[in-house]
């Protein structure tokens, strides 16, 4: 009945059936970025949604509250009643806490059932559609190769039979030497002409330079036969697919041949650029035309590249046209690489609740509901070293005191309070803090402090889940993280982070905004800008030619460091947070089922989810690979580009174009299997990198594999 009834009706159910068995009332709450918040109660004690407590102590406290049990999987249910709680009620709140658990690990799999299915069948639409539009785009295709040909016909064979009636007429009769000899070099010119237009229209079809030299050498090839001056600018790298270089050509093609068709004295500028997977040309010409006529004259153009997942725009810019051709350099999505991850999480989850289950004691299940609670909460990123405050500041989007305390920065409502243990709690609803919290932790980045980073928090441990360090740690800090059994990873941010003016970048105001435009680094409105940064951000307004704020804010953030320092959390923390999450919960199954007996089947299932979580071994060398593990630069380069560190896709693990077709990258991944199992093998490697290498051959055997 349980796997026929839906969530909502089944918890109500049960929530009602305990206040019954109880005589009192009866809570059930979930986990929130915000606590513990009520799903479901009987009586109508709590609203849906109304928060009741950052924890399960919290909770316990409430006035009324008789008794709280945690729920398997994350959440609580909690009783009121008047008088004490006998034993029967003590057994019907676990056991209803036990149903309350399956019924949610039930909804998570009617949930993962229901997003593979809307998944299935998104992507058979996106099947239909894309060759719907494909035989679209073969038709454009057939009738401007049509148009051009006809035209030749229409046009060029016109002047042949015009230059041959010529011809004719001067042999007819009476020749006149002269005359046919001017119509016969007529008739050479017009089929010169006929010739070199039908070669056009092959080039255009299939130019010669694109796949010996590359789209650009094949636009330039181009651009000289034209009658307005073209210049380029920059590059796209490396060469990718045919389809890719092929598809972008043409569309390139086409916008020169419309707005460089015409004399003009002005030379058209052509940009060539390739940035996070996406190749781009940018024409900017002087306006001569709307940009919606053009855009209406490139209208199959648009069409043949949104088929490729790429896109042509027609913009004005002050007195110029803009025309901006975007193309991904892998027209074939990339593989999804967080299945592995889920099934991992979801036999996490497993264990918990069977660890949870089995608990011999209150002590014992009390350590598989922290594990389980921490689970679903937001990672925790501590911020030490100097100037703390202005980069927490810039991170959050608001200016915040020095910490004389830790003090955590959660998503919430706006609001203040502390907890138990004298932490500051900060909340706000900033988009930095949606699913991450900042800690501003006061100390030297020194072993004491590491210590404390890695000691539980809230029955958890680690107190946090990595550190941004904003100055050079002290001896042993790096050694004491590394020493505990949790893992807290180092984030080490760009040398050119200028904390202060990453500051101004994010929180720019109305009348630094007009200062920095007006460039008096003098003025009284650059307060908060420090006397040797104003000549940087007064130049990087000069730079900046919208007039917007928005657009200067963007500028300072990149010349401060803000924006790779985002980046770097970003790639290093919460595109991994499944992971460390997993490797958090794992680390806390290990310490609790070492209490139980020898031969208990957990043990047994928490070591066989350890030894298939290759993910986490291979984010425990990231953690642990410093550059001295390898004599050369290109292995540590390799072996950190390979367990993941650019990103999980296969082709980026291996270091191969977008576009690379499986069979290579099954071949690319046997000959890098067979490069470490020759360096492990070597006499000069040490230990440690023995170990990485042994790592590396099985992540290049899954990649064989996949």
């Amino acid at each position: 009945m349980a796997a026929d009834a839906p969530a909502a009706l089944l918890v109500s159910a049960l929530v009602h059936n305990l206040a019954d068995l109880v005589s009192g009332e009866a809570v059930f709450a979930l986990p929130g970025p915000d606590g513990l918040t009520a799903a479901a109660s009987w009586p109508a004690r709590a609203a849906a949604g109304a928060r009741l407590g950052a924890d399960l102590a919290e909770v316990a406290d409430l006035p009324g509250v008789a008794a709280v049990e945690a729920v398997p999987g994350g959440g609580a249910v909690l009783i009121a009643k008047p008088g004490r709680v006998t034993g029967s009620d003590s057994a019907a709140l676990r056991q209803t806490a036990a149903w309350l658990g399956l019924a949610a690990r039930l909804e998570r799999t009617r949930a993962a059932r229901d997003l593979a299915a809307r998944r299935a069948a998104g992507l058979d639409a996106d099947l239909a559609a894309a060759r719907e539009r494909l035989a679209q785009v073969r038709d454009l295709e057939r009738r401007r190769l049509v148009g051009s040909i006809t035209a030749v016909t229409t046009r060029e064979f016109a002047d042949v039979r015009a230059r041959a009636g010529e011809l004719r007429s001067a042999v007819d009769g009476e020749v006149d030497t002269a005359a046919a000899a001017r119509a016969v070099e007529g008739v050479r010119d017009a089929l010169d002409e006929l010739i070199d237009t039908f070669r056009a229209v092959v080039r255009d079809v299939h130019p010669a330079m694109l796949p010996e030299r590359g789209p650009r050498a094949a636009l330039e090839e181009l651009a000289a036969t034209l009658p307005r001056p073209v210049r380029f600018t920059g590059t796209f790298g490396g060469r990718v697919g045919w389809e890719v270089e092929s598809g972008l050509y043409h569309a390139a093609a086409a916008v020169l041949g419309l707005i460089a068709s015409g004399s003009a004295p002005t030379p058209v500028s052509v940009d060539l650029a390739r940035a996070d997977g996406v190749l781009r040309v940018v024409a900017t010409t002087a306006r001569t035309r709307r940009a919606a006529d053009l855009a209406a004259a490139l209208a199959d153009d648009t069409e043949r590249l949104t088929v490729l997942g790429g896109s042509l725009t027609c913009a004005e810019s002050g007195g110029d046209t803009v025309i901006t051709v975007l193309l991904p350099e892998r027209l074939s999505p990339p593989a999804a690489a967080a299945d592995t991850r889920a099934v991992l999480l979801e036999g996490i989850r497993d264990l918990l609740a069977q660890g949870w289950q089995s608990a011999r004691d209150e002590a014992e299940r009390a350590r598989w509901t922290a594990a389980a609670d921490r689970l679903g909460r937001p990672l925790r990123l501590a911020v030490v070293g100097a100037a703390r405050a202005p980069v927490v500041g810039a991170l959050l989007g608001v200016e915040v005191p020095e910490a004389a305390q830790p003090t955590w920065y959660a998503y919430g409502e706006p609001g203040t309070g502390a907890a138990r243990d004298g932490r500051a709690i900060v909340r706000l609803p900033a988009d930095a803090l949606n699913g991450l919290t900042i800690v501003d932790m006061p100390g030297a980045p020194d072993a004491a402090l590491a210590e404390a980073l890695c000691a539980p928090v809230e029955d958890s441990a680690p107190a946090v889940d990595a550190v941004l360090c904003l100055s050079r740690p002290l001896p042993g800090f790096r050694a004491a993280l590394r020493a505990s059994p949790h893992r807290v990873a180092v984030l080490q941010p760009n040398t050119t982070l200028r904390p202060r003016l990453a500051l101004v970048a994010a929180t720019l105001r109305a009348d630094e905004f007009r200062a920095l435009r007006l460039g008096d680094p003098m003025s009284p409105g650059l307060e908060r800008v420090p006397p040797t940064e104003r000549p940087t951000a007064i130049a990087v307004a000069r730079g900046v030619a919208e007039q917007e704020p928005a657009a200067l804010a963007a500028a300072l953030a990149t010349q401060s460091g803000l924006t790779a320092l985002r980046r770097t959390i970003t790639d290093d923390l919460l595109n991994r947070a499944d992971l460390i999450t997993a490797r958090r919960a794992l680390t806390a199954v290990d310490t609790a089922v070492r209490a139980l007996p020898a031969d208990h089947p957990l043990r047994w299932s928490a070591e066989r989810l350890r030894l298939e979580a290759h993910d986490i071994t291979e984010l425990d060398l990231l953690d642990d690979l410093d550059r001295t593990t390898f004599p050369t630069h290109d292995d540590w380069t390799a072996l950190t580009r390979l367990i993941g560190a650019k990103g999980p896709d296969p082709r980026t693990r291996l270091g191969l174009p977008p576009s690379t077709p499986d069979d290579q990258v099954h071949a690319a991944a046997t000959a890098a299997a067979d490069r470490w199992r020759t360096l492990a093998a070597h006499p000069a490697t040490g230990p440690r990198a023995r170990h990485a290498c042994e790592i590396a051959i099985r992540t290049c055997e899954g990649l064989g594999r996949a």
